[in-house]
């Protein structure tokens, strides 16, 4: 933990080039990572298994649903916020889809 703190106070010391290069570096380790994370997401629900799981959780996060729910005495602020976060799950996953992915998933067909 030590070697982790010191690590970030080093980071936050370094200046000039020497911080703007390392800058860089984070961004393009952030880049790659996205990258692979988006290839393998973009493979799994390409596949006919994938499609049937992507469906699935398209359907348990309600992502075609409207999130507000309404009662008798207004809008029920828990069950709209429980909705929107189950929502956002596949939202989550969704930002890592090519658009070959988001019609294969999203369109029924």
């Amino acid at each position: 933990m030590e070697e982790v703190i010191q690590e970030h106070v080093n980071k936050n010391l370094v200046v000039g080039t020497e911080r703007q290069k390392l800058k860089e570096e984070a961004i393009k380790k952030n880049k790659e990572e996205l990258e692979e994370v988006s290839a393998v997401f973009n493979r799994i629900f390409s596949s006919r298994d994938g499609k049937v799981l992507g469906q699935w959780l398209i359907e348990q996060c309600g992502f075609f649903e409207h999130s507000a729910v309404m009662t008798q005495h207004g809008i029920s602020l828990e069950s709209t916020l429980y909705n929107e976060a189950r929502r956002s799950i596949y939202l989550e996953l969704r930002k890592y889809f090519d658009s070959d992915t988001l019609i294969n998933l999203e369109i029924k067909g």
